[in-house]
């Protein structure tokens, strides 16, 4: 029941955009800001139409770049809070190239990967990689060698210190920072594809932005809004899968 209380918190929240989106057109020039209820309207009619097929795309892209970057970042994340010495070496490089745009590097990626899906992605997986990496490094310094200590004790292995111990720790990193880098990915995302691509929500919105079809235009950005709702959904379900310990405090270690 508490999954779906956000529901009603979405809709009211909905409610007061609608009313400032509607106060906008009324000061505002009615061209530059159409009304939100025919736009919602054309918004539901082109979806089944094309909008559907931009908004997959956007999420398949998305879907990819997070799966790269928790592959690339949760076991590095682990590397540097469990070794001073990888810390040390590595650590300075990920605080250099942590605060760069990562669209700075749409180029080289193109450049390197291609003008297709393979260069926006990568780029978005950067955008996500490096707020893992960090977080996990974070989550990990924090536990305790007598933790560690249990499952050696009982007999387990490396494996088994990883499985019971750093990856539970881990996960709390790794959804805090899938949840702070949803937003810089959607925009990230939006820019890279208006360059070479016929699909997307960036697409769409500049593409109705350039023909000067403002209620279209709208209904990409309504779009965009779902899809960030979806990102953020479906982090929340996957914790609440992954993580059903977490409402009610730290796990058990194995005794």
């Amino acid at each position: 029941m508490d999954f779906f209380i956000p529901i009603r918190k979405i809709g009211l929240g909905a409610l007061g955009v609608i009313l400032l989106w509607q106060g906008a057109h009324w000061l505002l020039p009615p061209r530059l800001v159409p009304p939100p209820i025919p736009t919602l309207l054309l918004c539901i009619q082109l979806f089944p139409q094309n909008l559907l097929f931009h908004l997959l795309a956007s999420l398949a892209r998305t879907l990819m770049a997070v799966i790269i970057s928790v592959l690339l970042s949760l076991p590095l994340g682990i590397l540097l809070g469990r070794s001073p010495r990888f810390d040390r070496i590595l650590t300075p490089v990920v605080y250099i190239l942590y605060p760069v745009p990562k669209i700075a590097f749409l180029p080289v990626f193109m450049i390197l990967l291609g003008i297709g899906d393979t260069a926006k992605v990568i780029l978005v997986a950067a955008v996500i990689f490096f707020q893992i990496v960090i977080l996990v490094r974070d989550e990990v310094r924090e536990l305790s060698e007598e933790q560690i200590e249990v499952v050696k004790v009982h007999g387990g292995n490396g494996w088994e210190v990883v499985r019971f111990i750093l990856l539970p720790a881990s996960l709390g990193g790794v959804f805090s920072a899938l949840r702070l880098a949803s937003g810089t990915s959607l925009a990230v995302l939006f820019f890279a594809e208006t360059f070479f691509t016929r699909w997307g929500l960036g697409y769409f919105i500049m593409d109705a932005w350039s023909r000067m079809d403002y209620p279209r235009m709208y209904a990409g950005i309504i779009t965009l809004g779902v899809a960030g709702w979806i990102l953020f959904t479906g982090i929340d379900g996957l914790e609440h899968l992954l993580r059903p310990y977490k409402q009610f405090g730290e796990p058990e270690w194995p005794a």
